[in-house]
């Protein structure tokens, strides 16, 4: 019999990646006798006493989180005040101490809230890459903005031959990007 602790111990270390089907012997919780001790199973085929905690993979982006529209809303609030107050520095990135002002200042606003300056940049990366995607399209020939749906406009043909010329451009027409003509005020030209 091995437990799954015994399993954990033995087979697992932090570098451990479950990209692949393990040799385990498998156990009936309720027998407590091996059963297809030569078969290579998944972790997936694990019997529930026996779950094993995913460990996060070094390839994954140890700083990762899903931002709900709130707390999308609030960072954007911030980053205006941040640039009305000229929270910039010359060459136009904000300073290195502006993410820890927005983390407190997002803290009073969001009870509760857990984040990291690495969350803050990440998705003003994000941010900032749909914003320029977008204002690059504007300034194409063909493509405009709908203050009403708050969304590029194009018509089909044009559509077609901009992604002929830019095949990889991930363009999906008449998608709502209600942060734009905020974001436009965070990075303008950038």
């Amino acid at each position: 019999f091995q437990s799954a602790a015994d399993f954990n111990r033995r087979h697992i270390s932090k570098s451990s990646l479950w990209t692949e089907s393990l040799p385990f012997t498998k156990v009936s919780p309720l027998l407590h006798s091996p059963l297809d001790s030569n078969r290579h199973i998944s972790r997936s085929d694990l019997p529930s006493p026996f779950s094993i905690i995913d460990l996060p993979s070094p390839f994954q982006m140890a700083d990762r989180r899903n931002w709900s529209i709130q707390e999308e809303d609030v960072l954007i609030s911030i980053l205006q005040e941040i640039v009305a107050a000229g929270g910039r520095s010359d060459n136009g990135c904000f300073r290195t101490d502006t993410y820890e002002q927005i983390i407190l200042k997002m803290s009073e606003k969001i009870l509760g809230l857990n984040i990291t300056s690495k969350h803050i940049q990440n998705k003003m990366k994000r941010l900032k890459d749909k914003y320029s995607a977008t204002y690059d399209i504007l300034n194409t020939s063909g493509f405009s903005w709908n203050d009403a749906h708050q969304c590029v406009t194009v018509d089909a043909q044009v559509l077609e031959e901009y992604i002929k010329k830019h095949p990889s451009k991930n363009y999906i027409a008449n998608k709502p990007f209600p942060q734009y003509e905020r974001l436009k005020t965070i990075f303008g030209k950038d």
